[in-house]
């Protein structure tokens, strides 16, 4: 079984359990249950039915969410495009703010893995270029900007492309 298949196991691999926290699977009533940072709003108010979309995202790669004393704080998940690349998405709850160290920790932990378990050698996501905490976030997590994608955003806003590379035995050769 892979550590990714195993939602205990993996919570404390990255470091949860001393914080309230836990990874658990996707479900749409979790993100319901978010109140989304003004960034990640603006896909539901752009795109109709992103919520759909995110189901779809959940079908497509492994989603967690990592929630503290029950609550959801973050949907992290990773959509396969081909063999050793794969997309990052997020999505964060206002109350991030008050748990960033340790989520941001666990994240870090769950790329490494994930890295690994998918044997990637490349795994990108893209970041509102207005967007700064989740810049500040996604740049401790060891993703190195490649450049700007002018007018990317559903609202035309300039997104940053990031990527994390690896060489086969998941160390970072940035």
């Amino acid at each position: 079984m892979s550590l990714l298949d195993d939602y205990a196991a993996l919570t404390e691999a990255c470091g949860l359990p001393r914080f309230d926290g836990q990874l658990v699977p996707y479900h749409p009533a979790l993100l319901q249950m978010m109140d989304l940072r003004a960034f990640d709003q603006m896909f539901f108010k752009h795109i109709p039915g992103f919520d759909k979309v995110v189901a779809a995202y959940d079908q497509m790669g492994p989603t967690f969410v990592g929630c503290h004393k029950g609550k959801p704080i973050i949907i992290v998940g990773c959509i396969p495009l081909w063999d050793g690349v794969s997309e990052l998405w997020m999505l964060t709850d206002t109350a991030i703010t008050s748990f960033t160290r340790p989520f941001w920790m666990a994240t870090k932990r769950l790329v490494e893995i994930l890295t690994v378990e998918l044997s990637l050698v490349r795994l990108q996501c893209t970041v509102c270029s207005l967007n700064l905490p989740a810049i500040k976030f996604i740049e401790a997590l060891q993703f190195k900007e490649e450049g700007l994608l002018q007018a990317y955003g559903p609202d035309q806003s300039d997104f940053f492309m990031y990527a994390r590379v690896t060489n086969s035995d998941g160390r970072l050769i940035q």
